[in-house]
């Protein structure tokens, strides 16, 4: 359930469902000099990744997961197992792209790549704020918003809130020459300042992921390292960026709230959208999946090393609220890539418009829930 097959007449990728993120890019590249658009971490599975959406930096320029998904082998409900695509079953093909885990076990996904890049443009800029200043970081945080509105396609970015809240870490990486990205940067720099430190440097893309993914990409015989935690997540709509209230109200919630047995914990401000990215060119309606219009996905991520309490729940669950309840008419969303057990309307946060059709096909094809459980397609909310 692990194989990683490549079709050099199709340019095209037959993965196992256990096939883990890095070992894929590795196997492509190496072998083939090709490549997917995909999550940061190697030790993710190619499943569950691409079962809800499947973003990574290069997803701007390429499409999430789905985006480049042409075909599946899925085990339904009744034991029969069905091939999904464009053409054949195309309904079943058009729940998998958002919502896998609800219609059946995917036995192989066929994947469209691309040419690999033989390098890209790696950039890390931080920005300081010892005192935890809230109008420092919504400052930075606005102009990196307005900035990303109009960002072009190749640049995959993130903002990583670290070290308590005293760091906040723009990055990724660019698809294009470093000539190409300096005056990109230079116009980032113009609306926030200049960072505090910089890190900019051509690498070969294999390299540029390893560094992304803070590990080696290849996870075979290699156990992965255990977390306790919880994450949240926010998809902010591209018709209601974020308030400098908003970002206020988030940096006075993490400054002045205890976390005495947190061990750490880090926001990262995805750009997904903005410019022309290639995400939100897609209708909402195109894959089960459904949030195109959007401009960002805020992930929320808090561990621990003792067990887990209600104030640690506490903590994250107020680092969402304290932006949502300062823009109350804001349609917020959520991504299910981004579990959150305690989501309450996850049907609508999670899959928007596109829940009613999902419902009636889950009907269809699981009449007897077989799949059935939390937060899958026809369960009750919390």
């Amino acid at each position: 359930m692990a194989q990683i097959t490549y079709n050099s007449t199709g340019t095209t990728v037959s993965i196992g469902p256990g096939a883990r993120l890095g070992d894929v890019a590795w196997q492509l590249d190496t072998y083939h000099g090709r490549a997917l658009a995909h999550g940061l971490c190697p030790y993710v599975g190619v499943g569950g990744h691409t079962a809800f959406g499947g973003w990574g930096l290069a997803s701007r320029n390429w499409g999430l997961l789905i985006d480049q998904l042409l075909s599946a082998v899925l085990v339904l409900a009744d034991g029969s197992v069905v091939h999904v695509s464009a053409r054949q079953s195309p309904d079943l093909f058009w729940a998998i792209r958002g919502a896998a885990s609800s219609f059946g076990i995917v036995t192989q996904y066929t994947f469209q790549t691309h040419q690999a890049p033989a390098t890209v443009v790696r950039y890390e800029f931080f920005f300081e704020n010892p005192t935890l200043s809230s109008a420092k970081f919504a400052e930075l945080s606005r102009s990196y918003q307005t900035w990303g509105l109009t960002a072009p396609k190749e640049v995959g970015i993130v903002a990583n809130v670290i070290e308590g809240g005293k760091v906040v870490r723009i990055g990724g990486y660019y698809m294009g020459p470093l000539a190409d990205f300096k005056p990109i940067a230079a116009s980032l720099f113009h609306v926030t300042g200049l960072p505090n430190s910089t890190y900019l440097e051509e690498r070969a893309w294999l390299v540029a992921l390893a560094e992304v993914g803070e590990g080696p990409l290849q996870t075979i015989g290699i156990p992965d390292g255990h977390d306790t935690f919880f994450s949240k997540s926010l998809v902010v709509p591209t018709s209601s960026p974020l308030t400098t209230a908003a970002f206020s109200a988030l940096a006075e919630h993490f400054a002045n709230t205890p976390i005495p047995g947190i061990t750490s914990w880090f926001i990262q401000f995805e750009l997904w959208g903005g410019g022309d990215s290639l995400i939100t060119s897609i209708p909402s309606t195109a894959t089960a999946y459904p949030h195109r219009a959007h401009l960002w996905t805020i992930q929320f991520y808090v561990r621990s090393k003792r067990a887990w309490t209600a104030q640690d729940t506490a903590f994250i669950t107020g680092m969402v609220s304290a932006m949502t309840d300062s823009m109350p008419d804001a349609l917020f969303a959520a991504y299910a890539n981004y579990l959150d057990p305690e989501l309450t309307g996850w049907q609508n946060k999670y899959y928007a418009g596109n829940y009613p059709k999902l419902a009636a096909l889950q009907k269809k094809f699981d009449p007897k829930g077989v799949f059935l459980k939390d937060q899958n397609i026809g369960a009750p909310n919390l």
